[in-house]
């Protein structure tokens, strides 16, 4: 998760901390493996950022839905 925040709002649930890395300082991702689909998990800020990149992404069923934009 990149984003200032793990909610749907901005204004709740804020970062603890900024993250060590930003995401243009990532090397290039091969796999991102999302576990389920809390929000502090399937982070769309930090998704979209991967929507042009050659990257799979793996997540269980019913989980890959949100991944369409």
């Amino acid at each position: 998760m990149f984003s200032s925040a793990a909610s749907p709002v901005s204004f709740m649930i804020k970062r603890f901390q900024e993250p060590i890395l930003a995401l243009n300082e990532l090397p290039d991702i091969d796999y991102i493996l999302i576990s389920h689909d809390h929000y502090d998990h399937l982070d769309m800020e930090s998704i979209k950022f991967f929507q042009n990149k050659k990257v799979q992404f793996i997540t269980p069923l019913g989980v890959g839905s949100h991944l369409k934009l």
